[in-house]
């Protein structure tokens, strides 16, 4: 794995501070609120990004049909878990996950 500075890169994690010198952040603190790697993704990765990119077509697509069976496959190997493909949904974030999440395990307008 291989480290990469990402200072000056437009970085949200380490230039976010140099974008908003009035609010006096202390530039020492290490930002850790952003879930953002500072290391080279995986060779594998990279090369499927490559094969994408050279194909020249950037439209819309679904979901490989052998993806949740490699998710059902990695949980159960990984945590011993074991899940159905009918609990796998897709989505297009984190945020829309947790508004999703937030749906549908609380019951709006209820008063505790």
């Amino acid at each position: 794995m291989k480290y990469v500075d990402r200072r000056g890169t437009y970085s949200i994690k380490w230039d976010w501070y140099e974008w908003n010198k009035n609010l006096f952040l202390d530039k020492d603190v290490l930002p850790m609120w952003v879930a953002d790697m500072d290391f080279e993704a995986p060779e594998e990765v990279i090369k499927v990004l490559k094969n994408r990119i050279d194909h020249g077509v950037y439209g819309y697509t679904y979901e490989p049909t052998e993806l949740e069976e490699n998710i059902i496959n990695w949980l159960e190997y990984k945590h011993n878990w074991q899940v159905d493909k009918n609990w796998i949904l897709s989505t297009h974030g984190v945020i829309p996950a947790l508004n999703f999440s937030i749906q549908l395990y609380t019951n709006p307008g209820i008063k505790y």
